[in-house]
């Protein structure tokens, strides 16, 4: 198939460019397609050609009319046809366009020949001239196109003016062929003219939108660098203005010689931590403002690093009245690869900067992930604080709102070196702390879905007092299968539980809070277990760890039909806690086994499948605190690290001093914990797995 348009510039690969010349071409050729007909009924009508051969104008007038309507159902259903395939739309609308030239210039010359240029051969030949010099500026874009059309529609008929035997048909002859010479050239001319504009106006406003991203982006630095600047003279002033109290080696060294004083100081005295950290942020800053910051990418589990950073919060947060919440959204990927150290650091700044400046309510922490076809995803994490209070059209208070202080002003600025951003918004309605970024997605396969169909039919009742948390925890909830009903008060609560129970319709469980008042809370425990009806209806509270370990918990806990989540409780949380709920004799029978903890912030789902599959039980958790809170001290053998985090941090030590006879196995991926199994327990194989996990480790201490 011959191609009529070969795109070179880069304007025309434009696709909006295309469409609004193609729109200009297929207007002027509905004026031509219809002037067309007319012109040659007309000629038909006022003429002899029909006297003198009428089958022959019969045939024309049929082949003019197919053309027609072949064109006509090109140029009429552009806007339905044209969006579907562009090129292929361009491509049939040429080939269309060719075949009416070709019978229009059979139909001149046909007339030419047998009229010759008497009677209606003026006319017909007039109406040519004009029309195909007023079709070559809407058809000039594509001069290869033009070329075919103009030679189709005007060479047969001069070719047949030099036949009619009359010198002035071969002067008109000779004009005619100069004339379509003439009207190529100044059609090329129109064609290069036409996309050099275009591409020189784009050029243009590419230069222009680069320079106003330029500009913002200079303004915006220059702006942070003087907040940064001025932040950090405060901050400083503030260090150097604090009174250091005298040490006890200060008061016994008077009366001393100096140089006993030099001989008893150490040779490198420690650095105090809040002068080491404010030298890492001045050094990320200057870096940041080089430009000359480096990123170090990795692949993670972005649910498992981030539960793991929100959770250090909880005590915090409870202990200002902040019920934290964090929502994952459904399409978050498993695994994705960024910066987790440069994340981490982001993340808790948002937190520092919220805990700190304040005051009691709810801070919703909502995880999305935006990704658009074809390109890398978005991950988006908001902090969204509600303060405590009704808030109202006509009573509205003016949140407090976030302060830019040094830890957060940094952090503005990692989130910008990242090509992303960290807005701070903040109206009557509460505070939003929004944290944007690429990071690109690396889940293999399809993700699990959250659906158990063990829970598919059980209903549960929640009860909150907040209808923001209400609405993110039965969509939770939902996703495993669950029928969830509602209700924000406790009293209402047990009313629901009581009349279902009234209608044989008990509910299968209840899952409410510890946050808003830890008595009332606790007080709704007791009833339930102190209710003949309600006693056997398992409990799931949600609350901190400060708040398990209230005296108003003490004995609710130890109810082997009361659960304990600790916030941020997640969906992840909710499908352990239903499975120990709804399959406590497989529970009862693990329990008597040896378990194996897997201590990670990444995916470790693939091994803790494998050895589960190999008859070693095991449970995985984001941190050694969670661990000692949710074990069982008679049950625990064996814990696998994953990372090199713990190793800094004296988890190996906390873990010692509770469990003394366990065996710890320390590695930097899952993969390599499989390969120092197999390796550590090929002389033991016909041990059971506990024995081959047990002997590999010993071999491997």
């Amino acid at each position: 198939m011959l191609s009529f348009f070969t795109p070179q510039l880069k304007i025309q690969k434009n696709r909006q460019v295309l469409r609004e010349t193609d729109e200009r071409m297929a207007k002027y050729s509905r004026r031509g397609l219809m002037s067309n007909f007319i012109i040659f009924l007309l000629c038909m009508a006022v003429g002899t050609f029909v006297d003198m051969q009428p089958g022959l104008a019969i045939a024309l007038s049929i082949g003019l009319l197919i053309t027609t309507l072949l064109r006509g159902y090109l140029l009429f259903r552009f806007e339905a046809l044209y969006p579907r395939a562009p090129a292929l739309w361009r491509t049939r609308y040429f080939y269309a366009t060719l075949l009416g030239a070709a019978w229009w210039g059979l139909i001149v010359a046909i007339e030419t020949l047998i009229v010759g240029i008497d009677h209606e051969g003026p006319l017909l030949w007039l109406y040519t001239i004009v029309f195909f010099s007023m079709t070559a500026n809407a058809f000039a874009p594509y001069k290869q196109f033009l070329t075919v059309y103009q030679l189709l529609g005007l060479a047969p008929g001069a070719l047949c003016l030099l036949f009619t035997g009359e010198m002035t048909g071969v002067i008109y002859a000779v004009v005619v062929f100069f004339f379509i010479w003439l009207l190529h050239h100044q059609c090329e001319q129109i064609a290069d003219n036409y996309w050099e504009r275009l591409e020189s106006g784009a050029s243009l406003a590419r230069k222009t939108e680069s320079l106003e991203e330029e500009k913002r982006d200079t303004r915006a630095t220059a702006q942070l660098h003087r907040d940064y600047m001025l932040l950090l003279k405060k901050e400083l002033e503030e260090l150097l203005n604090t009174k250091r109290s005298p040490r006890a080696s200060d008061t016994a060294n008077i009366g001393k010689s100096d140089s006993e004083k030099q001989k008893q100081q150490p040779a490198s005295p420690a650095k105090r931590p809040r002068l080491q950290q404010l030298h890492a942020n001045v050094s990320d800053f200057y870096q940041i403002l080089t430009k000359d910051i480096d990123f170090s990418d990795s692949t993670f589990n972005p649910k498992a690093l981030l539960q793991y950073i929100i959770t250090q919060y909880s005590n915090e947060t409870s202990q200002k009245n902040i019920d934290i919440e964090l929502v994952f959204s459904p399409n978050l990927p498993h695994l994705v690869v960024g910066d987790t150290q440069r994340l981490t650091q982001i993340v808790q700044s948002m937190m520092n900067a919220i805990i700190s400046q304040l005051d009691e309510g709810a801070l919703f922490i909502d995880v999305e992930y935006i990704q658009e076809r074809g390109k890398a995803g978005d991950l988006s994490i908001a902090a969204n604080h509600q303060p405590t209070g009704q808030r109202t059209l006509f009573n509205a208070q003016q949140a407090t709102g976030i302060q830019l202080n040094l830890e957060l002003a940094l952090a503005i600025g990692l989130a910008e070196a990242q090509e992303g951003s960290l807005d701070i918004t903040s109206n009557n309605q509460g505070t939003q702390l929004r944290y944007r970024a690429t990071f690109a997605d690396k889940t293999e396969g399809n993700i699990a879905t959250s659906l158990i169909p063990a829970l598919k039919g059980k209903r549960i009742l929640l009860v909150h007092e907040n209808p923001r948390v209400l609405d993110s925890k039965r969509q939770e909830l939902s996703r495993l299968g669950l029928t969830v009903s509602t209700e924000t008060l406790f009293k209402r609560g047990l009313s629901t539980l009581r009349s279902a129970i009234d209608n044989n319709a008990p509910f299968s469980a209840v899952v409410f809070h510890s946050h808003a008042d830890p008595k009332a809370t606790a007080d709704f425990s007791r009833t339930l277990l102190a209710e003949n009806d309600c006693k056997l209806i398992p409990q799931i509270i949600m609350g901190s760890e400060s708040a398990r370990q209230l005296d108003e918990f003490s004995e609710i806990i130890a109810n082997p039909y009361v659960y304990w989540i600790n916030k941020p409780a997640v969906i992840d949380d909710f499908k352990l806690c239903f499975w120990q709920l709804y399959n406590q004799d497989e529970q009862r029978t693990s329990q008597e086994q040896e378990m194996t903890a897997i201590v990670s912030t990444e995916d470790a789902s693939t091994l803790q499948e494998s050895l589960t599959e190999d008859g070693l039980p095991c449970q995985t958790f984001t941190s050694v605190k969670n661990l000692l809170s949710t074990t069982d001290k008679n049950t625990l053998k064996h814990v696998i690290f994953i990372g090199s985090e713990h190793r800094d941090n004296g988890d190996y030590n906390k873990l010692r001093e509770t469990y003394s006879n366990i065996y710890i196995l320390a590695c930097d991926t899952p993969e390599q914990v499989k390969q120092h199994l197999e390796s550590g327990a090929d002389h033991v194989s016909s041990l059971s797995s506990q024995d081959k996990l047990a002997t590999a480790i010993k071999a491997l201490a």
